[in-house]
Parts: C-alpha cells; sequence; structure tokens
C-alpha cells in the first residue's frame, strides 16, 4: 500500500460540524467519509454525488405509498404514458 497523503481544506465551521455529524450517523470517520467520496470519484461507473439519503418530502411519500394512500392505478403501461400527455 502506498503512503498516504493529507488533504488540507477550509470550509465554514457550521458544515464541518454538520458534515462529521451526519458521517458520525453514517458509522465513519472523516478519513473514511473523504476516501470513500475520493474512490467514488476516480471510479468510472460511481456517482459520488448520487441522492443515496431522501429529503423529507420523498420520505413522506415512500410512507404513503408503503400504505397505499394516494396511489393511481392503470391497466397497462399504455393507459399510463397516454395520462402523461
Amino acid at each position: 500500500m502506498a503512503k498516504p497523503e493529507t488533504v488540507c481544506v477550509y470550509i465554514e465551521p457550521e458544515l464541518k460540524r454538520e458534515a462529521e455529524a451526519r458521517i458520525a450517523e453514517l458509522g465513519l470517520s472523516v478519513d473514511e467519509a473523504i476516501t470513500i467520496f475520493y474512490q467514488r470519484l476516480a471510479s468510472i461507473c460511481c456517482d459520488p454525488f448520487s441522492p443515496h439519503i431522501p429529503n423529507a418530502e420523498t420520505l413522506k411519500t415512500l410512507e404513503q405509498a408503503s400504505k397505499g394512500e394516494g396511489l393511481t392505478e392503470y391497466a397497462s403501461f399504455a393507459e399510463f404514458l397516454e395520462k402523461l400527455d
């Protein structure tokens, strides 16, 4: 394994605190989170900015859908496509 290098960044204190809290919730250290981010950037197949943590509106929608609330049924995919127009 190659010798690790140092990354030094300047960031707003509040953003740093919030990000470190989220990183801790995920069970990671800051070093591990940055390493994962760099690995994803270096990888051809991964987008480091893909939204894996849903926002409040998405969580509410998923909860409603799991309860069967607000769903629309279609007889076929073609019917669904017709309703989009």
